[in-house]
């Protein structure tokens, strides 16, 4: 009985193939800000997943053109789950886009997905704002421990655990 279940699936997923965007080349373990897909129409930081009941630090690379390099980067006051905590100094890319690392405080208050905002503005022309939206699943404690991608860092939990899973041991 299961080999014609096989059977049947070979037949089926025969003339099925896979195609892949460009943007391929995004290593999934690593934080990065996709500019375009995000259904909210902004560039997205996905964090990854997170256990609820802990703290994180997130550093996201986030390029911009403003209309020039000195940009101030805040969270909106209705944030709960995220804040900003550092930038670094802008880099000038290639393609006359900065680069900042804006690194972030996640709280994780509740399970479900975290869709939060951070925003920058160009300090000598403020009408000039790029929204970054932040998101995240966070998992229920119960759920195992989920592996963190790079740039995303463990800070402090609620719950006493005892981990061996990277990035989740102190």
């Amino acid at each position: 009985f299961p080999i014609i279940i096989i059977i049947v699936l070979q037949e089926i997923m025969e003339g099925v193939s896979v195609h892949f965007s460009e943007d391929t080349h995004l290593d999934p373990d690593v934080v990065h800000v996709e500019n375009q897909g995000s259904k909210y129409h902004l560039p997205e930081a996905h964090i990854g997943m997170l256990r609820n009941h802990h703290t994180y630090h997130a550093d996201i690379p986030v390029r911009y053109n403003l209309g020039g390099e000195h940009v101030t980067v805040d969270q909106p006051n209705y944030n709960l789950y995220v804040r900003v905590i550092d930038t670094q100094a802008p880099e000038k890319m290639e393609d006359g886009w900065y680069k900042i690392m804006v690194k972030i405080e996640i709280k994780t208050l509740k399970d479900g997905r975290i869709r939060e905002k951070i925003l920058l503005t160009n300090t000598e022309d403020t009408q000039k704002q790029m929204e970054v939206l932040v998101t995240a699943q966070v998992m229920d404690t119960n759920r195992g421990n989920p592996i963190l991608k790079d740039g995303v860092h463990l800070v402090s939990h609620e719950i006493e655990d005892e981990s061996d899973w990277p990035g989740h041991s102190h």
